[in-house]
């Protein structure tokens, strides 16, 4: 055996050839059959890559996030959510899909990347489904839930933070002391 290494000649790139140019001349180095290199624009109102949203898209994403963002401090404020069932709802919530408006997963995945046991997943979910945050479906016994979020708890409970705040007597004068 020898001990020599075998060295490739890739093609060299003189740095002022496109991206898309080096990656054709590579591959056909390796005796790949390039069709047709794609065109890229480097102007500012050429397309789109991959990953940027139109106008139409950013603004129903925006929508959705702020709807999210609403859902997550309503639950918050549900006193009948223990920290468990906040911190599976919050992980439930954080991972779903802005144009479909759910999330796939398993219960094995979610005690993997939450650290929650599988009974207290079991039971989180169960709460939150009873009490009107999540919807889930399953289509058969060993297929991964589909969860959704359910809003109709969301006003009430902003409107009832709202109440509570000018309810409470105000204890902050406005001036901060001790911090010069």
């Amino acid at each position: 055996m020898s001990s020599e290494r075998r060295e490739r000649s890739w093609p060299k790139s003189d740095g002022a050839k496109p991206i898309a140019d080096a990656l054709g001349d590579a591959l056909q180095h390796l005796g790949a059959q390039v069709k047709a290199r794609p065109q890229f624009s480097t102007q500012p109102d050429g397309p789109r890559q991959r990953g940027e949203l139109s106008d139409d898209n950013k603004s129903a994403r925006s929508k959705f996030t702020r709807r999210k963002l609403q859902w997550i401090e309503a639950l918050c404020y549900d006193r009948r959510v223990t920290h468990q069932e906040f911190r599976f709802g919050v992980y439930v919530a954080m991972r779903i899909n802005w144009k479909t408006e759910i999330w796939i997963i398993s219960d094995a995945t979610a005690v993997d990347e939450t650290g929650i046991p599988r009974t207290n997943i079991y039971n989180a979910r169960k709460k939150l489904v009873e009490l009107g945050w999540i919807l889930i479906g399953r289509p058969n016994k060993g297929a991964p839930y589909t969860y959704g979020l359910c809003n109709k708890n969301v006003d009430e409970l902003l409107k009832l933070r709202a109440e509570r705040r000018h309810q409470r007597p105000k204890k902050w004068s406005g001036d901060l002391q001790g911090c010069g």
